[in-house]
């Protein structure tokens, strides 16, 4: 492989600035929480069957992402190894434990880097906001969309958890007259529009994932991320050694 020409290397440490710079929200506190619950709803079946699938199909957005990382993370981008790397962790059956294998990649690729707080919080910030926001994808995947009524009466349609997931409803509904909902053993409900805004959330952390990809390539050999940071660590050393 020809070696990269000064333009290049440079060209590729500011992405990686770019990268490192970026905001990203998804990893803030509180941000894949759903508390704020709608009192009530126009939506119809179809319109929360198409939230849902929305969402689904984002999520997998995220996922393939992550696969990615993890491809990188192994030191293999290309030719049948990737798609051997690819289809191994596509071989995990639960999100959680893709996530794990993840963060033991990245021990050795980032080999004596890796105990750098910057360096190790961020790929843990990452990983734990999917924990967050995969909470939020299974209480989709696993609900059911329908309207309801207490005496003639109904808020509308919603999606709710299904009945027989006991971690997702009240063993006893608490039937406060005063609450319609009160008389449903769901934890959570979701109209159409909070679920398309999550489908949004997804897409963002989508994007975080490849923004750290960016991040963490390669450049002449290290990851670009701590090249980056040694290279500032020297340009702060030389600049305060000059104001002596």
């Amino acid at each position: 492989m020809q070696n990269p020409s000064i333009e290049e290397v440079t060209a590729a440490i500011e992405e990686v600035r770019v990268a490192m710079q970026a905001e990203t929200p998804v990893l803030q506190n509180g941000y894949w929480e759903h508390k704020a619950f709608a009192p009530a709803s126009t939506d119809t079946q179809d319109q929360l069957f198409h939230a849902v699938g929305a969402a689904l199909s984002s999520w997998e957005s995220a996922e393939s992402a992550l696969a990615t990382l993890y491809v990188v993370l192994c030191d293999v981008e290309t030719g049948s190894s990737y798609s051997a790397i690819s289809r191994t962790f596509g071989s995990i059956p639960s999100s959680a434990g893709r996530r794990k294998i993840i963060k033991a990649a990245a021990e050795i690729y980032f080999g004596m880097h890796w105990q750098s707080h910057p360096i190790k919080k961020g790929l843990t910030d990452l990983l734990a906001a999917f924990t967050k926001a995969a909470e939020r994808r299974d209480e989709f995947a696993h609900g059911q969309a329908y309207s309801f009524s207490i005496n003639g009466e109904s808020p509308g349609c919603f999606l709710f958890a299904s009945q027989y997931i006991a971690s997702r409803n009240l063993p006893f509904p608490l039937g406060n007259p005063e609450d319609p909902f009160s008389y449903l053993s769901s934890t959570y409900r979701y109209t159409a529009a909070e679920i398309l805004d999550f489908a949004r959330k997804f897409i963002e952390l989508r994007d975080a994932v490849w923004r750290y990809i960016g991040s963490i390539r390669r450049i002449l050999g290290r990851p670009g991320i701590a090249l980056v940071m040694d290279l500032d660590a020297k340009a702060a050393k030389a600049a305060k050694a000059g104001d002596v």
